[in-house]
């Protein structure tokens, strides 16, 4: 399959790990990062793989204001304090979401991370509201749903009341629910 003529913005890029199969698919790619260490790495190494990829050390409110528009926004899941300090709860996504100002900048939420960062599993989907565009769902543990701490029967009842009808993914590496090779190669639980 072939992304040729679409405009991706990566944000929070890092080092291109996203964007470059993007941009050999023939999509053209803006890959934005605030660190600036990021950026360079992530331009030599579309360098060395001869790729053309507009990198930039910036962020999404710097694009918006360009006016620039994209065919398709990637954006950053909100994830727990352990593994990011950029986005951990879905307050500070919503706060996010406002300061960029495009009606298209949504937050993903996560019910494997809300479970780290949330209170509970209701307040933060009443939150996002109409600018949730994306859920994964988790256990706690990783593991089957249902064995673990996350209260489901609440953050689905928490959909339903802001009509959420996007996408709804399960999000697994355990081995226990998915194929031990990939936790093995993924090197996780």
């Amino acid at each position: 399959d072939s992304l040729d003529g679409l405009t991706i913005v990566d944000i929070g890029c890092g080092g291109g790990v996203l964007s470059e199969p993007l941009a050999r698919l023939g999509a053209e790619v803006t890959g934005i990062d605030p660190a600036t260490t990021n950026i360079e790495v992530a331009k030599r190494h579309a360098v060395q793989g001869g790729l053309e990829i507009d990198y930039r050390a910036t962020t999404i409110e710097e694009v918006v204001a360009e006016g620039r528009q994209f065919d398709i926004m990637l954006a950053m899941e909100v994830v727990n304090r352990y593994e990011s300090n950029l986005l951990n709860t879905a307050s500070q996504a919503v706060d996010y979401c406002h300061r960029v100002g495009a009606p298209n900048v949504k937050v993903h939420l996560d019910t494997y991370h809300m479970n780290i960062e949330e209170r509970d599993f209701r307040t933060p989907v009443l939150l996002a509201g109409d600018r949730l565009g994306y859920v994964h769902i988790g256990e706690s543990n990783r593991g089957y749903l249902g064995e673990g701490t996350v209260d489901f029967t609440t953050f689905f009842n928490a959909l339903g009341e802001i009509g959420y009808a996007g996408t709804i993914t399960f999000e697994s590496f355990s081995s226990a629910v998915v194929a031990p090779e990939l936790s093995r190669i993924l090197g996780i639980w």
